[in-house]
């Protein structure tokens, strides 16, 4: 079974996402801000890490800098509805996995996430 966490601030947004991850035989965790985060980050193991970047305390830039300066090198899969380009670029200058514009249609991204759970699921086994 994957164990994922996730990073969102906007509760209710959290629950679908946490439900519709259980129906996929998925354990997740949560936190709803950035020193939040970067705790589980450091007591958990994921095998992903699903970041919104606009969250209180610490930002998921942020986040993510500091988990990777940690050593922390779990896939995250970047939430945002920000659209520039430089947004972007700071992204996967962080060794993101994916950036997904926009956390509201979080079921367009699902398909990519369920693709890399199988990848994930057979390394374990192997």
């Amino acid at each position: 079974m994957i164990k994922l966490l996730l990073v969102e601030d906007d509760l209710d947004l959290a629950g679908n996402i946490i439900d519709y991850l259980e129906l996929e035989d998925m354990l997740c965790d949560h936190a709803s801000n950035g020193v939040a985060a970067l705790t589980l980050m450091a007591q958990g193991n994921y095998q992903a890490i699903v970041l919104d970047i606009n969250l209180p305390k610490l930002d998921g830039l942020q986040v993510c800098a500091r988990a990777r300066e940690h050593g922390n090198d779990t896939p995250i899969i970047m939430l945002t509805a920000r659209d520039q380009l430089s947004d972007k670029v700071v992204g996967f200058d962080m060794a993101l996995m994916i950036i997904w514009l926009n956390p509201l249609l979080w079921k367009s991204w699902w398909p990519g996430l369920k693709r890399w759970q199988s990848v994930v699921a057979a390394s374990i086994r192997s």
